[in-house]
């Protein structure tokens, strides 16, 4: 058993209390079967409490985060493809404009306007081979010229220009 020690006593930190040979061993089993014990208890309470140091997503985290990506691409989609959309339209309609002038120059020569088609992709062409037209557009547009509101290919004309990615023909004439 241990003995008591003066309050005076314990501030002299050199100081250590006497113990039995008999008491200090009995003492030492009591306290290493408390120390089991809180172990084995600290232990189950381990097992059974959710940890915090595990990190990841929950099933349900990661479904949110899919629905929300499903959601902005379903607006960004539809978005993309009207600016492809635009810019295929205005691609075409400059090159018409770019026709519309070789076709005006034409007119001056002749006295009529060329009738023709050049599809998409074609190397060559009644338009561009008579006159020295070549449009700039990857072999993405068709163009045709026909008669325009006259009906007469000699006094007027229009321009169709069609494409995969248009989302109507482009028309010009006058």
């Amino acid at each position: 058993m241990l003995h008591k020690v003066k309050r005076s006593q314990q501030k002299n930190s050199h100081f250590i209390p006497y113990l039995q040979p008999f008491n200090a061993l009995l003492l030492f089993k009591i306290s290493s079967r408390i120390i089991l014990l809180q172990y084995i208890i600290n232990f189950k309470v381990f097992l059974m409490t959710p940890q915090s140091k595990i990190s990841g997503f929950t099933l349900i985290e990661l479904m949110i985060a899919v629905g929300i990506i499903g959601i902005l691409a379903g607006i960004a989609i539809p978005s993309y493809n009207g600016y492809v959309s635009t810019g295929a339209a205005s691609t075409g309609f400059n090159n018409a404009e770019t026709l519309r002038g070789f076709e005006e120059n034409y007119m001056l020569e002749m006295n009529t306007y060329l009738a023709g088609t050049h599809t998409a992709g074609a190397a060559s062409s009644v338009l561009m081979t008579s006159l020295n037209w070549q449009p700039n557009d990857k072999g993405r547009y068709t163009y045709i010229v026909s008669a325009g509101t006259t009906g007469d290919i000699a006094t007027s004309l229009t321009i169709t220009v069609t494409c995969a990615e248009c989302i109507s023909p482009i028309v010009t004439g006058n």
